[in-house]
Parts: C-alpha cells; sequence; structure tokens
C-alpha cells in the first residue's frame, strides 16, 4: 500500500507518494517515492480523485517493475532487465546474444 504525504509550499500544495521497496541488509527500509502536484484549476474533489489515480498508477509500476527508478545506472538496469524481464519472455539464443 502506498503512503501519501502532503507537503505546503509557497507554490501551492503537493504530495509525496511513497511505496515500500525492499529491507536492505541492515534493516532499513527503502522506499520508490514521486512528487506530485496538482493541476490548480481541479477543484478540490477533483484533485482528490487524480491524487488517487496517481497513487494507485505509481504503486502498480512499482510492484510490476515498470517504474525506473531515476538513480539507477545503466549496467545495473540492464541486468535487472535482463533477470527480470528477458530470462521469462525470451528464447535462450536470443537471450545469449543479448547478454
Amino acid at each position: 500500500m502506498a503512503s501519501i504525504e502532503k507537503r505546503q509550499g509557497k507554490d501551492g500544495d503537493s504530495y509525496r507518494i511513497k511505496v515500500f521497496k525492499i529491507t536492505d541488509s541492515n534493516g532499513k527500509k527503502l522506499f520508490y517515492s514521486m512528487t506530485y502536484k496538482p493541476d490548480p484549476k481541479l477543484t478540490p474533489k477533483q484533485a482528490e480523485k487524480e491524487l488517487k489515480r496517481v497513487e494507485v498508477e505509481f504503486e502498480q509500476k512499482c510492484k510490476t517493475g515498470r517504474y525506473l527508478d531515476e538513480t539507477i545506472k545503466f549496467d545495473q538496469y540492464t541486468e535487472k532487465w535482463l533477470k527480470d524481464y528477458a530470462e521469462m519472455h525470451l528464447r535462450p539464443t536470443t537471450l545469449v546474444g543479448y547478454k
């Protein structure tokens, strides 16, 4: 389940959405996070509905591995992609060529 933290700034409200990623070897919990700033033209009810939609979409992306962590390096990404996706969806000869 994602958590939402409201943040107030001089240029309006924004929200930090966090989704649990993993607990590291030291026991520290790591999270994916993103900031959402609602369109000021939306009514409060519309903004709340849109926030909920963004929360669900972000959580789904994180859980299915479609969220690209901005801190990851390309070589780490390719290793993760090969392990998580390619090994399940590609033929062995194609996989060897990609590696």
